[in-house]
């Protein structure tokens, strides 16, 4: 499990050991070429798996530029009202 440093904002890398790759959370959108280099790093190429845990900027911003870098197998995300206000 590696905790990316985005800052104030989140982002985890989990490597399984049947080599299959998980990212929860991507930064704010300023954090994206950040995460991408450090998956890079990491020697990912695919990630299995990405899980966008709720649609604030600080946990979903760098995620766009994620899935354009990298080969991704599904990804998880909330159902979310657009009419709640609140997020």
């Amino acid at each position: 499990m590696h905790y990316i440093d985005v800052g104030q904002a989140d982002s985890i890398l989990i490597q399984l050991p049947d080599a299959k790759n998980i990212l929860i959370d991507g930064g704010n959108n300023a954090d994206g070429p950040a995460v991408i280099r450090y998956l890079k790093d990491q020697g990912v190429s695919r990630l299995d798996y990405i899980i966008a845990t709720h649609p604030h900027e600080d946990h979903v911003g760098g995620l766009d530029a994620v899935i354009e870098a990298f080969d991704i197998g599904k990804v998880y995300a909330p159902r979310v009202d657009p009419h709640l206000s609140n997020l």
